[in-house]
C-alpha cells in the first residue's frame, strides 16, 4: 500500500489483509487506511499532529478564523481522542477491559469520530440518533451495560462513553456548509438542526407532538423547544452548542440514574464534532467526568491534558 501524508485526501483501496487487520484492530504499519471513500489517517505523535494543523489552519485560513471564533478551543479530531485516551488511560480504561458507547449523529460524515473511537476502545454500542440526541433510553443503556467486559484484576466492567452532536464550517469559514462524497454543491451539516433553525427564523412554531413517522426528528424538536424560550431564534452554530448541553445533562442524568457503580466505572466526554474542508474533522471539547464508587458523589470532572 502506497503511504501517503496526514492531509492527504486521496482514497485509496486495501487489501484484503490491511482490511482484516482493521477488523481485528492488529497493526497496520505506520497508518489506518480505510477504503470506500474515507481518508488515510495516521496514528500520530502529538507534535506531528500539532504540526498538521498549524499546515491546514494555513492552507484554510478563512476556516481558521471561523473556528476559532465560534468554537474556539477547538483541535483536529485526532489530537482530541489522543488526550482523551490519555486521560482516561491513566483511569485504568484500557483497550482490552473497556467497551465504548458512541452517540453520535446518524449522517454518514461523522464517520470520522467512529473511526477514532474503534481505533482506540476496538468495539462500541451505537446509540446514535440524529444530531447525536440521547434517544437509546433505560432499555438500550441496560443492553450496553450487559456487553462491557469484565476486568480479571478487579470484577469492575468500564465503558467510555463519547457523545457529540455535530456542524460543518466550510473552506471559505461558511457556518454549516460542508461537501459531500460525489456531490459537487455544498451540502449542510447539521441537517436535522438545519431544519429547526429554518423552522424558528420563518417564526413557525416547533410542532412537540410525537410522530411516528418521524420519530426521532420529533422527538429533538420536543428536547430543543424545551431549551429555549418563547421567540428565541438561534443560529446553527448556537443551537448546536445548545443541543450539546443538552446531550451532556442528558447522559449525566441516564447514567447517574441508572448505573450501579458498584459494579461499572466509566469516563464521559462530549463536544462538538466539527467537519472542516478535504474531511479533516475536528473536535470543540464541552464535558468530561469519570464515574466511580471511589468519589463520595460517585462523578468527578475531568480535564483533558495539554
Amino acid at each position: 500500500v502506497k503511504v501517503v501524508n496526514f492531509l492527504s485526501v486521496r482514497a485509496l483501496r486495501m487489501s484484503a489483509a490491511v482490511a482484516t487487520c482493521l477488523r481485528r484492530l492488529r497493526p497496520v504499519p505506520s497508518r489506518l487506511l480505510h477504503h470506500t471513500g474515507y481518508r488515510l489517517r495516521c496514528f500520530s505523535s502529538l507534535t506531528q499532529i500539532k504540526q498538521s494543523e498549524q499546515a491546514f489552519t494555513a492552507k484554510y485560513p478563512q476556516f481558521a478564523r471561523s473556528i476559532q471564533s465560534v468554537f474556539p478551543g477547538s483541535m483536529m479530531i485526532n489530537e482530541y481522542f489522543l488526550h482523551v485516551n490519555a486521560m482516561t488511560t491513566s483511569l485504568g480504561f484500557m483497550r482490552e477491559n473497556t467497551m465504548a458507547m458512541m452517540a453520535l449523529c446518524r449522517d454518514e460524515i461523522v464517520q470520522p469520530a467512529a473511526d477514532e473511537v474503534l481505533k482506540y476502545w476496538q468495539q462500541a454500542f451505537n446509540c446514535h440518533s440524529l444530531a447525536g440526541s440521547i434517544t437509546f433510553g433505560t432499555t438500550g443503556l441496560g443492553a450496553a451495560l450487559g456487553h462491557c467486559p469484565i476486568d480479571d484484576k478487579d470484577g469492575k466492567r468500564r465503558f467510555v462513553f463519547v457523545a457529540m452532536p455535530h456542524i460543518a464550517i466550510s473552506a471559505n469559514g461558511n457556518i454549516g456548509g460542508c461537501q459531500r462524497r460525489g456531490i459537487a454543491a455544498e451540502s449542510s451539516a447539521c441537517g436535522a438542526l438545519n431544519a429547526i433553525v429554518g423552522q424558528l427564523k420563518s417564526g413557525e412554531q416547533l410542532d412537540v407532538l410525537l410522530n411516528l413517522s418521524d420519530l426521532e426528528q420529533s422527538v429533538l424538536r420536543l428536547r430543543v423547544a424545551q431549551q429555549l424560550n418563547d421567540g428565541d431564534k438561534p443560529s446553527l452554530d448556537e443551537l448546536t452548542k445548545i443541543v450539546c448541553g443538552m446531550v451532556t445533562n442528558d447522559v449525566k442524568k441516564l447514567l447517574t440514574d441508572n448505573v450501579d457503580h458498584d459494579i461499572f466505572e466509566y469516563a464521559v466526554v462530549t463536544g462538538v464534532q466539527i467537519h472542516g474542508p478535504d474531511g479533516v474533522d475536528w473536535v470543540c471539547p464541552s464535558a468530561s467526568w469519570h464515574g466511580s464508587n471511589k468519589y463520595e458523589s460517585k462523578q468527578r470532572q475531568l480535564t483533558l491534558p495539554k
